[in-house]
């Protein structure tokens, strides 16, 4: 009786010389083929480690320009006593460090190829600039980090942040209209609790008080023992007792 092994083993030996036989007759192809194979393997070698040096070289020069920026806060904070006398200047330098910071962070960005600064770069830098309070720039580098990463999680913050700024500008309606297109877009979002909450001031900073309480209502039903549900139920109580009375800010 044969074994069923040795079967297996004999086509696999016949399989085997088959391919001997076949590079014995084609030698130069085979030699072209496993050259190709190891030039393309060093190749891919070679840009794997390219690619993890222009990552770790980025991250570096992100690390350091985060360091000159605190280093550069602290030595202003050293400078100038911080007193009430000194609030306006103290925060004007600060600002000025922190616009200088967000276009150190564009230009690295924009010198990146791979990884987190390459891909995240214009956020950051837009995040500097709005703090800075220079709100048109960080309006600009948050559209151009959505128009790269439309599908990034960082988006719907950024369209927020966009809200953000046009808010701060005084531009009530352009503020709204980013408030309620991330409503539409990200209905179950992480920060729809806020958005909501936004949305409702907007209203009632446009003197629409039926729509601010629809919206100050949908907090309240769709996020309950937030804090967010708790300024929408003050709101609430008193544009119910004096509206004209209620103040436009938190």
């Amino acid at each position: 009786m044969i074994n069923k092994l040795d079967i297996k083993r004999d086509a696999i030996e016949k399989f085997l010389m088959r391919v001997k036989d076949s590079i014995k007759k084609n030698k130069k192809a085979a030699i072209a083929v496993l050259s190709t194979v190891l030039v393309l393997c060093a190749a891919a070698a070679v840009c794997a480690v390219l690619y993890q040096k222009s990552v770790d070289d980025s991250l570096a020069e992100y690390a350091k320009i985060s360091d000159d920026f605190d280093d550069s806060v602290r030595k202003i904070s050293e400078d100038i006593p911080r007193t009430m006398e000194n609030y306006d200047l103290l925060n004007s330098k600060i600002n000025e460090i922190k616009a200088e910071t967000a276009a150190k962070i564009i230009k690295l960005k924009e010198k990146s190829k791979f990884g987190y600064i390459a891909r995240d770069g214009y956020y950051l830098a837009a995040g500097y600039y709005l703090e800075s309070e220079k709100n048109e720039e960080a309006i600009k580098y948050f559209e151009l980090f959505i128009k790269e990463n439309p599908e990034s999680e960082l988006a719907p913050l950024a369209l927020f942040s966009i809200g953000v700024c046009y808010e701060n500008s005084g531009n009530f309606d352009k503020a709204l209209e980013m408030y309620l297109s991330i409503e539409k877009k990200y209905p179950n979002g992480k920060f729809n609790a806020r958005n909501l909450y936004d949305i409702g001031r907007m209203y009632q900073k446009k003197g629409d008080l039926a729509k601010a309480k629809e919206y100050y209502e949908k907090v309240k039903v769709q996020h309950t023992n937030t804090l967010h549900s708790d300024y929408a139920t003050a709101r609430l109580m008193l544009l119910n007792t004096k509206p004209e009375e209620v103040p436009a800010k938190k």
